[in-house]
């Protein structure tokens, strides 16, 4: 048989073990081996394996030497579990025919096994890193939009900016001259709180700046007064408030109880 060739299958024995490589074969779970089955050999037409085989459309027949009408058969999977089959078979079948006793079936179905299981396990690792991989692309996305819906708030100003000597204006990309605050405000996120500087109030608005320096003038002056006044002193010999006249002791001055 050459490469890439189909292998074709002939199976003896129609049970459980039957069906379960039937499966194999049809659900393409051997695919890599390119196995076609070809017939069905059971002497219980009963079982299992056999009827499955009928619907499935597969020639079968209740003598396993029926099967060697095949030309293009390749391979004789023996399922019967009889050691005189087995022997049987390997006696009368054609010699280009090869036969696969059902220990080695079980062997092979035992290798199967651990390679499905593997396959499987290993879907489950690729389904489970596709989820991660999904998972972290959607942070992905989501963290660039914040940044960039981030990055448009923030405008900052840099580099040399045109301004008037005179009137303090400044030249925007487009030509136009703009008063600096609504550049600034236009350009920024600054925000602008108008008030007047102690200079300009005294050179717009000089009355004002007069009265409004006077109050001020006058609550220091006040304050000072205050804090100025002389403090209580007490005379520790004698008791005596000098400011108010009491005799912290007797609770009247000595000089108001002599008279």
């Amino acid at each position: 048989m050459k490469k890439g060739e189909t292998l074709n299958v002939a199976i003896v024995g129609g049970g459980p073990g039957c069906k379960a490589i039937m499966d194999m074969i049809f659900t393409k779970r051997l695919s890599q081996l390119r196995m076609k089955l070809v017939g069905v050999a059971c002497t219980n037409p009963e079982a299992v394996g056999y009827r499955y085989a009928q619907e499935k459309g597969v020639y079968t027949t209740m003598d396993y030497r029926d099967l060697f009408k095949f030309k293009d058969l390749n391979m004789i999977i023996e399922l019967t579990g009889r050691e005189a089959i087995a022997h049987e078979i390997c006696q009368k079948k054609p010699e280009h025919v090869r036969l696969m006793d059902h220990v080695a079936a079980r062997l092979f179905w035992d290798v199967f096994q651990v390679e499905e299981k593997r396959l499987a396990e290993r879907k489950r690792a690729d389904e489970e890193l596709k989820q991660y991989r999904d998972h972290l692309e959607e942070l992905v996305k989501e963290r660039t939009a914040e940044v960039q819906g981030a990055l448009a708030k923030v405008r900052t100003l840099s580099g040399l900016l045109p301004i008037c000597s005179g009137c303090k204006k400044i030249r925007d990309d487009n030509g136009y001259w703009n008063q600096i605050e609504k550049y600034i405000r236009d350009n920024s996120e600054a925000q602008f709180s108008h008030s007047i500087c102690p200079e300009c109030a005294r050179a717009l608005y000089p009355e004002l700046y007069k009265k409004s320096r006077s109050e001020i003038h006058g609550q220091q002056s006040a304050f000072c007064k205050q804090i100025s006044r002389p403090t209580v002193t007490w005379n520790r010999r004698s008791g005596l408030d000098r400011r108010r006249g009491k005799d912290r002791r007797g609770g009247e001055d000595r000089r108001t109880a002599a008279a």
